[in-house]
């Protein structure tokens, strides 16, 4: 999964933690009619505790540095 690719996620609207978690755009495991998201907001949706990151596409190995980069140069709260 690339920067620009998209992810599979919740559907559209305000970020929130998704029910069956973020998902490569060709996962196996992504449910069936799952939106795509854009990088960014595959971030957004991730930052939520208890959002679940697939381990079996990858989108956890992808989005978790990513999160963690973003949380650093987002300085303490």
């Amino acid at each position: 999964m690339g920067a620009r690719e998209a992810a599979r996620g919740p559907r559209p609207g305000p970020p929130r933690p998704a029910r069956t978690g973020l998902h490569a755009p060709d996962c196996e495991e992504a449910p069936q009619g799952a939106p795509l998201l854009d990088a960014d907001r595959a971030l957004d949706t991730a930052e939520h505790p208890g959002t679940p990151l697939c381990t079996l596409c990858g989108a956890a190995q992808e989005l978790a540095p990513r999160l963690r980069g973003r949380q650093a140069s987002a300085g303490p709260p």
